[in-house]
């Protein structure tokens, strides 16, 4: 159709009127344009002037842009058509004998009566086709930006009111009753200013502060008793567009559509800006506080979308920060669910926010919060525990960038995750019923579902091809929460839901399943789509990639952001293995995690102070590593410089003030493993003893024990703690720092002793036991307490006594031994376990022939661990365990536990070296021949040395010793004392 060569005299150039509305006209057309939903065109063909254009029906699409029609009007531009084969003059002679001398712009009037005319959201185009591109022309575009929509065209304020002269298109009622386009004659130029005259009126325009008025003269207006022609009320305008000189304005709530042509597009600029201006202004009170209202009239490409008073800004970087903060907290990784595409991400970096401006789904919303409101008055059930994002920590923060909750009707912000197509059409139209479930399903009914966890949401996610996501804040007015907890809910909850008087319901899979909780709302109004969120996700590898960059490039910035979120998900995580890697890169790089965790501590969310203090805690806990040596001595691993983490000390010092006792605790457990690096901190942990909360409590008493030596200071207040503190756990653990600090406390011993005899819970005296037993001699006024305390009904603290006199030493404790051979048959057996390890402390001096045979019986126990402790302690007693050799050798040596029988052959190997074996010396060495096969290598170790220390180099004939498990050595008087300590605890 575009081609020119094929044109002849029947077929001269070709026009099409291409229209896209959303809902057919209410009359039927004069050509059938209704039937089509979107595009549709017309032909016209042109005729000799004696008569008018006809229009046809065309199904091919228009291949131009966009052009705006007024109601009442159709401008039609003829444009001549330039042939290429044949010369200029000779196109001039041919196109004028057929169809005149020239082309002029003509106008088609619209059938008034029987035709058809444009309803409301119909908007249509001319085009015309051009001999030059051989394309289609649009006659007029739709601006995609106006000059009045700059910034600074809006900023600029119109001083009101504003008159002039306008035109004005005519009603329907005063158009022709045909549609018909006549050619201007090249002898009557004024023909086509008559013909537009059918449609345009001129009329004088006054703009308040409210509406606009017309009259038909400036003499009009100024009578007093005159009421203008025409009132247009701006307050219901939803947008105004400019094309050129003419000025659209269109109306909410089923209004016509007015339009109107300035002299020049200057003027039209100029009073668009005016009007929506004063559109905004009343406008404003509607809206929440900072939409741009003037961008919100402006009409803009929005694809195939057709909504009116929608602006979405684009907002700066500190507003990306906070959304990142906000999706940041709202971030738990637990295991897969069935929902989730692909691997799960560790993180989600926001890379852009956009704050959706919607006018006509905020004041449905509006209302139905406000409704909602009303029904919850003194009514609201609150949700127990609350919304994962209402707990960020920095409530002002997040209020005054994201705009303030109703907690009346308790709204909340939520998080919808969807595709980047969806995401588009919510933020232009409104959330929409219909299409429930088609992205995953609806287990809890036909629904909107929305999360509290933005990793929850992120599974209903899709990546686009540079690999990134789209996701929606949204407002959400739970109102009265229905809670439903099961694995399998019923299939009914959106009918049940909303008849019960629920405005909401909450599907707690964490209860059920142990994933997250989902909220579902029945009614569309009662969710906002405020904000789009473009993110891309991060996976472990990207994570540690970037601390690894972080750390290359010593960016500190980069570091404060991301060094917290990987110390929390190093506690919070839900695969173990992760956890591991991501603390093992934590402390492994303490220099540069250190300053990122101290800055950390002065966040505004207590969540991320609490897991830096945590993560402090893991670095020190390095330096407090206490190695086994060879020589069976402890070594507590120490530096000669002082550690990174010393200098978060004074931070460390300040959060012990934190109004979050989450992150108090968590302090004081930092300070714990520093030792003499945190000597300063003393005063504030005295000072926190007396804190109203029972965990911090705890937690300074034992960092004051575990500290040593400069918390001496505090002794006299954790004595205090142990006395007075109603908190039992406080009490215990007071108690158990005493005992820490060993001779320190000895001014406390009879505080211990009176708890030991008379607190009511267990845990307070077995610690005050455990005390006693650590302050050695210094503890010898409570000795006739702690033989007491042997009988106590409970096994607990019996065993604890035990291990206590066990450490006061033979001269401290001897009274004890008689009752410590009664416990070796105690129904407990912990407690006869203990009680066979404190008589082999006791040594040959103290034992008497009962306890000896106490623990000769004790081997043949029914449990290997009571059994391996009394054979330790018989090897302890030297030659006070003479009656007891030959069942050691006889039982011990052949017990079905290799741990017993290795216990047993030390046991000889230290009673050949004492002496103590007598005439079974023969026997002994007989079975340690036997015992060189034995399948257990500690028993084969012990049989070796057992034959050398009798002077024998190798065994039978046949029975070669082991020598790689039975090297040459020997251990001295006090390395085998230090060795029964490490074995009796």
């Amino acid at each position: 159709q575009r081609s020119q060569q094929r044109r002849t005299h029947d077929q001269p150039p070709l026009l099409f009127l291409a229209g896209s509305w959303r809902a057919p006209p209410p009359r039927p057309p004069m050509f059938d344009l209704g039937a089509r939903p979107t595009l549709g065109s017309a032909l016209l063909r042109q005729r000799p002037s004696a008569h008018p254009l006809l229009l046809e029906v065309d199904d091919s699409p228009c291949g131009g842009g966009p052009a705006l029609l007024s109601q009442g009007r159709l401008d039609v531009d003829f444009t001549p058509p330039k042939p290429s084969r044949k010369s200029a003059d000779a196109a001039t002679k041919s196109r004028n004998r057929r169809h005149g001398p020239s082309w002029k712009p003509c106008v088609a009037e619209l059938d008034g009566e029987t035709g058809w005319s444009p309803s409301l959201d119909e908007s249509f185009a001319l085009c015309g086709d051009s001999a030059d591109t051989g394309e289609l022309t649009p006659a007029t575009d739709v601006p995609t930006s106006l000059a009045s929509s700059s910034s600074a065209a809006r900023e600029e304020e119109v001083n009101l009111p504003l008159t002039g002269w306008l035109q004005v298109a005519k009603a329907k009622a005063d158009l022709t009753q045909r549609v018909a386009v006549w050619a201007a004659q090249p002898q009557s130029n004024a023909v086509g200013w008559v013909m537009s005259r059918c449609l345009w009126v001129r009329r004088f325009f006054e703009l308040t502060d409210d509406r606009l008025c017309c009259w038909a003269s400036p003499e009009q207006r100024e009578m007093a008793m005159t009421r203008p022609l025409q009132v247009f009320p701006l307050a219901q305008v939803d947008e105004v567009a400019v094309n050129g000189c003419d000025i659209r304005l269109h109306f909410r709530d089923g209004q016509a559509s007015g339009c109107l042509r300035a002299s020049s597009q200057l003027e039209a600029e100029q009073w668009s800006t005016a009007i929506r201006q004063v559109v905004a202004r009343a406008l404003r009170d509607e809206f929440p506080l900072g939409w741009d209202v003037q961008a919100m009239l402006t009409p803009r490409d929005k694809g195939d979308s057709v909504a009116r008073l929608v602006n979405k800004e684009r907002l700066p970087q500190a507003t990306v920060d906070v959304v990142q903060q906000l999706v940041d907290h709202a971030f738990f990784c637990k295991r897969r669910t069935k929902d989730r595409r692909g691997d799960v991400p560790l993180r989600l970096v926001v890379e852009e926010v956009l704050r959706v401006e919607n006018g006509s789904a905020w004041q449905d919303y509006d209302k139905e919060r406000a409704r909602i409101r009303g029904e919850c008055a003194g009514a609201l059930e609150p949700l127990a525990p609350e919304v994962l994002t209402s707990l960020l920590g920095a409530p002002a923060l997040v209020s005054k960038t994201l705009g303030e909750l109703d907690p009346a009707c308790q709204e909340q912000w939520l998080f919808h995750g969807t595709t980047a197509a969806a995401v588009q059409g919510i933020s232009d139209g409104e959330f929409r019923m219909d299409f429930a479930g088609r992205h995953r399903g609806t287990l809890y009914g036909k629904g909107l579902y929305l999360a509290e966890c933005s990793s929850k949401a992120d599974e209903y996610a899709e990546e686009d091809g540079h690999g990134v996501c789209s996701m929606l804040l949204c407002r959400a007015t739970l109102g009265n929460i229905l809670v439903d907890k099961e694995a399998k809910p019923s299939a009914d909850l959106d009918q049940t839901c909303p008849g019960a008087g629920y405005h909401s319901l909450c599907g707690d899979r964490w209860a059920a399943v142990g994933t997250y909780r989902e909220f579902v709302l029945y009614h569309a109004s009662r969710v906002y789509p405020a904000y789009i969120m473009r993110y891309r996700r991060v996976s472990e590898a990207g994570l540690c990639m970037s601390m690894r960059q972080a750390l290359d490039f010593q960016d500190a910035v980069a570091a404060r952001t991301i060094v917290p979120y990987a110390a929390r998900l190093a506690h919070e995580h839900s695969d173990r293995d992760i956890r591991y890697r991501l603390t093992l890169l934590l402390t492994s790089q303490d220099g540069f995690v250190v300053p990122a965790l101290v800055h950390a501590l002065s966040d505004p969310r207590p969540r991320v102070r609490c897991r830096a203090a945590a993560t402090l805690a893991k670095v020190a806990s390095e330096l407090g590593l206490v190695q086994l040596l060879d020589d069976g001595t402890l070594h507590r691993r120490t530096s000669d410089k002082d550690p990174a983490v010393a200098s978060a000390v004074p931070a460390l010092i300040k959060a012990l003030s934190d109004a979050d006792a989450g992150v108090r605790r968590a302090a004081a457990l930092a300070l714990e493993p520093l030792g003499q690096h945190a000597r300063k901190a003393v005063p504030a942990l005295s000072r926190r003893l007396e804190d109203e909360d029972a965990s911090v409590r705890r937690a300074v008493a034992l960092a004051l024990g575990k500290l040593g030596a400069p918390s001496e200071p505090a002794v006299p207040a954790l004595g205090q703690r142990v006395a007075t503190d109603e908190s039992e756990d406080v009490r215990a653990a007071a108690a158990t720092a005493l005992g820490y600090l060993n001779g320190l406390a000895r001014s406390t011993v009879h505080i211990l002793e009176d708890k030991l005899l008379s607190d009511p819970y267990t845990q307070v005296r077995v610690a005050a036991a455990f005390a006693l037993g650590q302050m050695g001699t210094h503890a010898a006024p409570a000795v006739a307490s702690l033989i007491k305390c042997l009988t106590d009904p409970e096994a607990h603290v019996r065993r604890a006594v035990a291990c206590a006199i066990s450490f006061l030493g033979p001269r401290t404790a001897k009274a004890a031994t008689p009752v410590l051979g009664r416990c070796v048959k105690d129904p407990d057996e912990e407690v006869r376990r203990a009680a066979a390890v404190a008589l082999g402390h006791m040594g040959v001096a103290v034992v008497s022939a009962e306890e000896v045979a106490a623990l000769s019986d004790g081997l043949v126990d029914s449990k290997a661990q009571v059994r391996r402790a009394c054979a330790m302690a018989l090897g302890r007693l030297g030659e006070a365990a003479l009656p007891a050799v030959r069942r050691l050798v006889k039982v011990g040596l052949v017990d079905s536990s290799d741990e017993v029988r290795a216990a047993v052959a030390g046991a000889l190997v230290d009673l050949v070296q004492h002496d103590g074996l007598g005439a079974n010396a023969q026997l002994v060495e007989q079975e340690m021949t036997v015992r060189l096969k034995d399948h257990c290598d500690e028993v084969r170790k012990a049989a070796a040395m057992c034959l050398r220390l009798f002077k024998k180099d190798q065994g039978p004939v046949g029975c070669p010793v082991d020598t790689k498990c039975a090297p040459h050595w020997k251990r001295t008087e006090e390395q085998m004392g230090k060795l029964r300590a490490i074995y009796a605890r």
